[in-house]
This record gives structure tokens, sequence and C-alpha cells, in this order.
């Protein structure tokens, strides 16, 4: 056999070998995208932030990290009093009103709600302006005020009821 001979053939072989390994490559991936799919978790997973809290209620995001949907059925702020005088170390819950942010999340979204506490709420929550929040100077002062938490309750895919909380910095007060 000749030298160019031999090597077309290697060649041709090299050609071959590299279309078999991307046949099988492209029948594989949406067999391997399945089975990850039937054995990876089913369900929602919520992350969020609090983007601003005031009297009246509070502003927050939400986003649906999983793959299923989230029914968002209530949600709270509790804010901590540890040095207060009236109501020495006192956790005060407010329940927000459902008809504000009661929604369904579906996976992969992010929706923003504007959420009011109910009537005559016990705690009254300020947040910080947003130019303190990004301020450098600000993150050891704004560090000691995470003393207010947003608890989303939420039913998974699963009609499971779950709960997922987010602190945030405030100025939390309370009447005595």
């Amino acid at each position: 056999m000749s030298r160019s001979t031999s090597r077309r053939l290697t060649l041709e072989a090299i050609s071959l070998l590299v279309g078999i390994i991307g046949a099988l490559v492209a029948l594989t991936t949406p067999i391997g995208t399945y089975v990850w799919s039937v054995f990876s978790s089913q369900s929602a997973s919520l992350s969020g932030a609090v983007v601003y809290a005031d009297g009246d209620g509070i502003q927050f995001s939400l986003t649906n990290d999983g793959n299923r949907t989230a029914s968002i059925v209530r949600a709270a702020v509790t804010g901590k009093f540890p040095d207060d005088r009236c109501r020495p170390n006192l956790d005060i819950e407010n329940w927000l009103d459902p008809e504000t942010f009661a929604s369904v999340i579906e996976p992969a979204k992010t929706q923003s709600y504007r959420a009011k506490f109910r009537a005559h709420p016990d705690l009254y929550v300020t947040s910080f302006a947003s130019d303190v929040l990004v301020d450098p100077k600000m993150t050891s002062i704004i560090a000691k005020h995470r003393n207010c938490t947003l608890t989303v309750y939420y039913v998974d895919y699963d009609k499971s009821l779950r709960q997922v909380s987010f602190p945030f910095a405030c100025i939390a007060q309370v009447s005595c």
C-alpha cells in the first residue's frame, strides 16, 4: 500500500470516529436531560429581597428558582427588640394583607410586590433609603440593624406548606 493511500485511510478513519462520537453526543444529550429531570427535585425554590418598608407595608421581590410553581399564601414581618425599654427581648410579628400579594410564581420568574400591613399594626418598620444601603461607609451601621425578617409562606407543587425567610435592615418601632 502506498503512503498516500495509507494516509487517506487514516484520515477517513479519524473522520468516521469523530462522526460516531458526534452522533452519540447528539443522541445522549436529550436522554441525559430526561434522566436528570426525573431524578432532580420537583419543587419550587424561592429567593427574594426586601426593597423598602414603611409604616403602611413592605415592597419585596420573589424569584422562583425551582422547577415547579409556588402559590404565595401569606407573609409576615417580624421585628426584634433586644434593647427596647418598654418591651425588652420581644419579637413582634405583623401579618401582611394577602389581597396585596397572594399569587402564583412560575419557575424561573420574578415578581415584585407592594404588600400592606393589616390594620393598626403593633410594629412600625422603616427601612433605610436605597442610597444608604449601597454606601460602603454605612455597611457596619446597617449590619447592626438587620433585626427584621420577612417570612413568606407558600404552597409547593407537592401541596406542602413551606416557608422562606429574608432578613433585612430596618429601624423597628413599637408602641409601649
